[in-house]
């Protein structure tokens, strides 16, 4: 292609009014974008470039898959312009290295295919078979890759905030107390927050997570699910209750011994709360607020769980 440019051949694209730079052509591994003027000259050249190309390389240019992309070029000349580079018409934007050039960042459809390549990623069918760990590992690598590598090269639009439980009043001070006042269980988000310590392997913060959030399989949520008949949910300990997650945990007389000697051990008081979610925040909290002491804590409780 410099050749063809240096012997007038070939006019390439104009960047810039003052010491404009002229671009022929771009090129990444096996991807090769073509820039050219409007012109019959141009297209004869480029017609002939690549046939030159395939008879000195030995390598075939796959027209079937190349695209003709015209900017303020009339769809007629492009059709005739296509069947002499025996190739497809292509429309803006068109996709590049994995990003669609020359469509309108500001617009949210703009941003279609890079939400479409991350939704493909996260729902391959070998995530089935990974385990929570696998698959938060998974979700951080796409979500760091993909959209780091378009918004190096786009601006994002950007978002305007909406309080969901009142769209068109907005946000209010007596509107989020009552989100807050009809919240079943406020606490539940900030243990949340405190699954996730950097001491602890990954596997036990995702077994806490799930414990906190009852998506372990106890016999009553196998029984709930139909896995296990009703009169099966026993408590495995043979204290004659319902095995749940919070009796587990809280309320049956074989496992809660440990919390006592927890206690015991750390030479702390305590009273067990009646769900798990406030169990932790309470249990971090036993030695003060200090940011060490909780910590320490913290670590403590996920173990011990």
């Amino acid at each position: 292609m410099k050749a063809m440019v240096d012997n007038h051949l070939f006019t390439g694209y104009s960047v810039g009014t003052v010491n404009p730079v002229r671009v022929s052509h771009l090129q990444f591994a096996d991807d090769t974008l073509l820039l050219g003027k409007k012109s019959w000259a141009n297209v004869r050249t480029l017609r002939a470039t690549l046939v030159i190309f395939e008879t000195m390389s030995g390598l075939k240019v796959n027209f079937n898959k190349s695209l003709l992309v015209g900017v303020n070029i009339s769809e007629s000349w492009l059709v005739e312009a296509a069947l002499v580079l025996s190739c497809k018409v292509g429309k803006i934007p068109f996709m590049y290295l994995g990003l669609p050039i020359g469509g309108n960042p500001r617009r949210l459809s703009f941003w279609d295919p890079v939400v479409n390549k991350i939704k493909s990623r996260l729902s391959g069918w070998n995530s089935r078979f990974l385990s929570f760990g696998g698959r938060l590992v998974l979700l951080k690598a796409v979500l760091t890759s993909l959209p780091v590598y378009a918004l190096s090269f786009f601006k994002a639009p950007l978002d305007s905030w909406v309080w969901l439980p009142d769209p068109i009043g907005g946000f209010t001070v007596r509107g989020a107390y009552e989100v807050l006042a009809a919240s079943a269980n406020p606490n539940r988000d900030s243990a949340l927050d405190l699954v996730w310590h950097h001491q602890v392997p990954l596997k036990i913060s995702i077994s806490a997570w799930r414990l906190i959030r009852d998506r372990l399989p106890t016999r009553a949520n196998l029984a709930a699910r139909g896995i296990l008949q009703l009169d099966t949910a026993w408590c495995v300990a043979g204290c004659g209750m319902i095995e749940t997650a919070d009796h587990l945990f809280l309320s049956c007389p074989f496992f809660t011994v440990l919390w006592e000697q927890v206690r015991h051990w750390l030479g702390c008081a305590g009273v067990d709360s009646n769900t798990i979610s406030h169990h932790f925040v309470q249990f971090t909290g036993l030695a003060g607020f200090g940011k060490a002491r909780r910590s320490f804590l913290q670590l403590i409780w996920l173990l011990a769980s």
